[in-house]
């Protein structure tokens, strides 16, 4: 245990104050919640304990993580889904403000880490190209996952265009049960600062239904499925299988009703909207609605790679008008449409 102050620790409490940030933007758009918002986050080494450096940054995380969960969820229980959403737009954005810089050392004992970390300043975009590795490597530095010595993320697979890794335990669901929310809400939020992160890139995000995570430059031909995940062994039992079947089936008859919703869907499946939202968050990480989206953009997918090239009207074929197409695809697949197109074409 380091008994004097290193890289490695300024390294984990700028991971905290990234979090506090992240905590204080949500609460100033809900105004009511200013008990879980930490004052000004002084430089580290003008409050940490240095005579109990391991046990303090350990409480600095775990108050960080209380207070998080218990703002969403108390937010979710005042406001509803709609909530949720909103606040995911806030996580995209704040994602977007923190993005990802080419070119800098990563890890915590580079030697960036011993700047002022509790300023903004490092996070300044960059040029040059990010590579899938250093990506992830970059999304490591910013995250909270503990402390270094719980060796949360685990990569199970990597190349040059792509990274998959899984986590050997999850540390933040603890802190959602206490205050009686539900973790599936922090993955979904901080699903959407990584997007916001690598919005620049052309690096794409996707969470498998089994937990899995995986950064790539472009999705290959034929390796996703409708929701343009990359497809894996069904796992799950026939019974969850054929309720996703059903749900597909149902969404796809209506891909060009841009007005179709959870509350049709869940009518239309004779299951009340609670129980579609608990059964196809268990089954694939995903609430309806954000399922809903994955399908149509899925469908698109597949249609670009069946060779249409006509943007507009693809679009048009999954309930998208142009525009929102573009920016869904983008947000779901880490690159434009016609970005997508082009890739492809250079494939051939």
């Amino acid at each position: 245990m380091s008994s004097m102050l290193g890289p490695v620790h300024f390294w984990l409490y700028k991971k905290i104050v990234l979090q506090e940030d992240l905590t204080r933007k949500i609460a100033e758009r809900f105004p009511g919640h200013e008990k879980d918002v930490c004052g000004r986050m002084l430089p580290l080494q003008e409050i940490i304990d240095e005579a109990n450096i391991h046990g303090w940054l350990q409480n600095r995380i775990c108050d960080a993580e209380s207070r998080y969960a218990h703002l969403v969820t108390e937010i979710l229980k005042e406001k509803g889904e709609a909530a949720l959403e909103e606040m995911e737009k806030i996580a995209y954005h704040f994602g977007q403000q923190n993005r990802i810089r080419a070119n800098v050392s990563r890890g915590p004992f580079s030697a960036m880490e011993t700047v002022d970390l509790a300023t903004e300043e490092s996070w300044e975009e960059d040029g040059g190209e990010i590579g899938a590795k250093d990506a992830y490597l970059a999304l490591e530095d910013a995250l909270l996952n503990g402390m270094p010595c719980d060796r949360v993320n685990q990569v199970v697979e990597e190349d040059d265009t792509f990274v998959r890794w899984e986590q050997t335990m999850d540390l933040h669901r603890d802190f959602w049960t206490r205050v009686g929310g539900d973790s599936v809400v922090y993955d979904r939020i901080r699903g959407q600062v990584i997007r916001g992160m690598l919005d620049h890139t052309g690096l794409t995000y996707t969470r498998e239904a089994d937990g899995t995570e995986c950064l790539s430059r472009f999705l290959r031909r034929g390796t996703a499925g409708a929701s343009g995940q990359a497809a894996q062994p069904w796992k799950g039992s026939r019974e969850d299988r054929e309720l996703l079947d059903r749900i597909k089936s149902e969404i796809e008859l209506h891909l060009q009703d841009n007005d179709y919703n959870v509350e049709e869907l869940s009518s239309a499946l004779n299951i009340s909207r609670s129980v579609l939202y608990k059964r196809l968050v268990t089954i694939t990480g995903k609430p309806p609605i954000e399922y809903i989206r994955s399908i149509r953009l899925g469908k698109g997918k597949e249609m670009i790679d069946n060779g249409e090239t006509s943007v507009s009207q693809i679009a048009w074929s999954v309930g998208y008008t142009p525009k929102q197409f573009s920016r869904n695809f983008k947000a779901e697949y880490g690159c434009l449409p016609s970005e997508y197109l082009h890739h492809l074409k250079e494939e051939k």
